[in-house]
């Protein structure tokens, strides 16, 4: 459980951090990994309808949502993702959320914070939850590729890891999202389109 939580309007998403007592924190290792890797933030992409909302497309189907985790290369002392990307030590941890009628309860301590965060450059503290349950831990039946950040600079050379079996939002749940304010007004749509895969090699590990 992490001692601290925040989530932060950054004016182009919203993004959650946490702290840990002694510095323990979420680690990745294993499958495609060389070495271990520490959980630095979360983000939430979402579009305008209940449809279209992730930045990747499983078996031709886009999702409503995706929540990416950025996790850097433990070797690393500072948590910058940028710089992570830069070197090649940066995996983005990625699942994808479908509506259904049921209310996902392990995001309502977000739902519930965000009409805090409705001007850009906002931040407050929510309640601790432990990130497994916001992402599950999984150890085989995922995707991986070498592709880039999906905000800007796009910076090249970032490992994804998708997991395919989607996770549960409501409707109404996903509609709160959207009510955000970002850099360029309401944040209905903070989504990059989804891009070719061009030459990448996609791997399942089943």
């Amino acid at each position: 459980m992490p001692s601290e939580m925040k989530l932060h309007n950054d004016g182009n998403s919203l993004v959650l951090c946490a702290q840990w007592a002694c510095q323990k924190r979420p680690h990745l290792s294993g499958g495609p990994l060389e070495g271990n890797y520490r959980f630095v933030n979360l983000r939430f992409r979402w579009g305008p309808n209940d449809y279209e909302g992730s930045e990747h497309m499983l078996n031709c189907t886009r999702y409503a949502m995706e929540v990416q985790a950025a996790f850097v290369k433990t070797s690393m002392k500072r948590d910058d993702v940028l710089e992570a990307a830069r070197c090649g030590w940066l995996v983005m941890l990625s699942y994808v959320f479908m509506v259904t009628p049921i209310e996902n309860p392990y995001l309502e301590p977000i739902i519930k914070a965000v009409h805090c965060l409705k001007c850009p450059f906002s931040y407050v503290s929510v309640q601790p939850v432990i990130l497994s349950l916001l992402m599950p831990e999984f150890y085989r039946d995922y995707y991986s590729y070498i592709g880039s950040l999906s905000y800007p600079p796009c910076t090249e050379g970032v490992r994804w890891i998708v997991k395919p079996e989607p996770l549960m939002i409501s409707s109404g749940q996903l509609d709160k999202f959207r009510k955000l304010h970002g850099v360029s007004g309401v944040m209905d749509n903070n989504t990059r389109p989804v891009q070719m895969v061009n030459n990448r090699d996609v791997t399942y590990y089943d």
